[in-house]
């Protein structure tokens, strides 16, 4: 769904309630939910369209910088003791080059390497079919910063779907995610979907490529290649190739984003998803575990019940110096909740708390 198109995620009807299924040997535990900004912060901070998809956390000389999406711009925080300050450091700045040209180009997903000083950042684009915003083409896209994050350059699009974006008779439209990613043996695995409502539709695939090569095509400013994993094998390309459901039985992923836990060395999964109940939607907040990438567990609610109000565009945190390594036993999830049918009519930004370990 289109950012900028703003209204709520509709529920699968035929989708059933989750299963508390999963690992049986980890467990998870969300506490209560916090809020971290709200709907009147938000608009006086000139924020109409925020946090429209995941965060990116940048912990650095003692402080941390949040870039996120406001629409189809760039938000950027300092992130104080007490939260998301009411004024943005920026509410709508953007990203330079190519990209500019696109309808909306915003993110995201952080990546920091100490020894070069670049900043990427994995960002959600789309065009918009003759202006049209709910009929979008989303692709997933790289720029890098050299100055911490307070501009971006663009590299350019490094995933896009399958389905031609001028085909007239494409299925419409094209949504990819955010493009969330984790960084495993030297590697980016981006992780996204193809909500295109056609044959090509995924609930989760992944691209990679190795972490050297998108620094040093980040420092030569090209297009960094990905390649998609699809048939048991890395070559199908990331701009316009096939890809794998890797969540084959899974009814319905709306929102995702994905991390590194090192104390059980696997990738960790949370997205939203939602059924319907006499009518009313019901949104949960689902997890996975994955040893390799490729292979997950079955998806456990990470909520000790539903909710009927929307909750979508999940970040995850680790608290840690790297948002996206998870070194101890608990984790927060920033996400956006909202109660009208058109979400940013009242939304506002919440934290939830987990924590996993052994099931007893």
């Amino acid at each position: 769904m289109s950012a900028d198109a703003g209204f709520r995620a509709f529920a699968d009807p035929a989708a059933p309630a989750p299963e508390a299924a999963g690992d049986p040997s980890i467990t998870f535990h969300a506490g209560r939910a916090t809020t971290v900004a709200d709907h009147h912060s938000r608009l006086a901070g000139g924020l109409q369209h925020w946090v429209d998809g995941t965060m990116g956390f940048h912990r650095h000389a003692g402080g941390t910088t949040v870039i996120s999406p406001n629409g189809g711009r760039l938000a950027r925080h300092r992130l104080t003791g007490s939260g998301f300050p009411e004024r943005p450091l920026t509410a709508t700045g953007r990203i330079a080059g190519p990209v500019a040209a696109a309808d909306h180009a915003s993110g995201g997903p952080l990546h920091f390497d100490e020894e070069t000083g670049q900043l990427l950042l994995s960002y959600h684009g789309e065009t918009f079919r003759n202006g049209d915003p709910s009929d979008y083409y989303a692709f997933i896209g790289l720029a890098v910063s050299d100055d911490h994050g307070a501009s971006f350059e663009d590299l350019g699009r490094t995933i896009t779907s399958p389905l031609d974006e001028h085909d007239r008779y494409r299925p419409r439209p094209v949504d990819l995610g955010s493009g969330a990613f984790v960084v495993r043996d030297g590697w980016f695995l981006a992780y996204f979907q193809d909500r295109g409502n056609g044959p090509t539709r995924r609930r989760l695939s992944v691209a990679r490529a190795r972490v050297d090569d998108v620094l040093a095509a980040a420092r030569d400013r090209r297009t960094p290649t990905f390649t998609k994993y699809h048939d048991g094998r890395w070559d199908q390309p990331g701009r316009g190739g096939a890809s794998a459901e890797l969540l084959p039985d899974t009814p319905w992923v709306v929102w995702f984003d994905t991390a590194y836990v090192e104390r059980l060395d696997h990738t960790l999964l949370v997205y939203s998803t939602s059924w319907l109940v006499d009518g009313v939607p019901h949104w949960m907040h689902m997890a996975a575990l994955s040893p390799d990438g490729l292979r997950w567990s079955r998806p456990v609610p990470l909520l000790d019940a539903p909710v009927t109000d929307e909750i979508i565009y999940l970040t995850i945190d680790s608290g840690g110096p790297d948002q996206r390594t998870i070194t101890g036993d608990s984790f927060d999830v920033y996400r956006t909740r909202s109660t009208t049918p058109y979400r940013w009519d009242h939304a506002w930004l919440e934290r939830v708390p987990v924590c996993f370990g052994p099931a007893r």
